[in-house]
């Protein structure tokens, strides 16, 4: 099978998740995205991918085709064609080449009619019929380096990973939270922003707790790579944060909007619930260990590789 993918040369979620599937799967077509004309991008990092024959487009935001019209004759020389979230030109859904779109359904919108997957099964009932559930998975041979101390990573919008929260907690308590975001934050007390860490995998360096009170979401990358880095993570109880072994703190339940067509559950953490979390921490964090462990193993590259080509030669007859 000839497999063309759509990659980002950045360090944010969506970089980092394609450089590990572009890694793993070793696609015969390589598009990498080049992100320069947006106003506030991030450094373009086109080392990401070496040797030489990724096929570089530049993008100019939502509505535009790539720029390099080699980058749409490769795709179509393609058995199928795999992008996360968006395939960003509007020409490829319509393409006569099978196409997999790796999709989040608080991002969802709807993207023609490939064939759909996603890392969880959180409002699955929202995306397409016949969307399959094919869990990411973590890259262990990272050179993850678990710190001390405590760490939180903010979300873009809406307050997504309850950062506020999460400093009212640590201010509250008297202790520090290193926070980190590819946008800059504002001042919280409790919170000092940590700067730039370079690879992902660095953050997890400046702490052994991650501290993740999400208001909602599916997938979270630096939760995942945090159990593989060893630290000990707090989430707010709500799905499909129970898949990890983590301690779940409970909250308060309500919905909020996104670019998704529906509303999105959400759950506001309660605050004195999760600073007595902290205070208690090292009588229960133990609790965790085997089984962080296990599901570390569990969901690395190197079990679920066979899963994810098994779903890519599917998708491709």
């Amino acid at each position: 099978m000839r497999l063309g993918m759509i990659v980002r040369a950045d360090t944010t979620g969506l970089g980092n998740q394609t450089w590990e599937i572009w890694r793993h799967l070793k696609p015969e077509v390589t598009i990498g995205l080049d992100f320069s004309r947006l106003p506030d991008h991030l450094p373009q990092r086109r080392e990401m991918y070496p040797g030489g024959h990724t096929i570089w487009t530049t993008w100019k935001g939502v509505g535009f085709n790539f720029d390099n019209p080699q980058a749409y004759r490769m795709l179509k020389t393609c058995d199928l064609i795999f992008s996360v979230e968006t395939f960003y030109d509007l020409r490829i859904p319509k393409m006569n080449v099978p196409g997999v779109l790796y999709v989040n359904p608080e991002l969802f919108r709807g993207y023609g009619s490939p064939t759909y997957w996603a890392p969880t099964d959180w409002l699955i009932d929202h995306l397409p019929d016949g969307t399959r559930v094919v869990p990411f998975p973590v890259a262990t041979d990272r050179m993850y380096q678990k710190g001390t101390g405590f760490l939180h990573v903010a979300g873009r919008t809406h307050d997504r990973n309850g950062t506020r929260a999460a400093a009212t907690a640590c201010h509250q308590l008297g202790i520090g939270l290193n926070t980190t975001h590819q946008i800059s934050l504002p001042s919280m007390q409790g919170a000092r922003q940590v700067g730039d860490v370079g690879d992902y995998w660095d953050l997890y360096q400046h702490g052994d707790t991650l501290i993740m009170p999400r208001r909602y979401g599916g997938m979270s990358l630096p939760v995942q790579e945090a159990l593989a880095a060893g630290l000990t993570v707090i989430m707010t109880d709500i799905a499909p944060n129970r898949r990890w072994p983590v301690k779940l703190i409970p909250g308060t339940h309500g919905t909020t909007k996104t670019v998704a067509r529906f509303a999105i559950p959400t759950c506001n953490v309660h605050v004195g619930e999760l600073k007595t979390a902290l205070r208690t921490i090292d009588d229960w964090r133990w609790e965790l260990v085997d089984a962080q462990a296990e599901w570390v193993a569990a969901n690395s590259w190197d079990t679920l590789l066979p899963v994810w080509q098994e779903a890519l030669e599917d998708a491709a007859q």
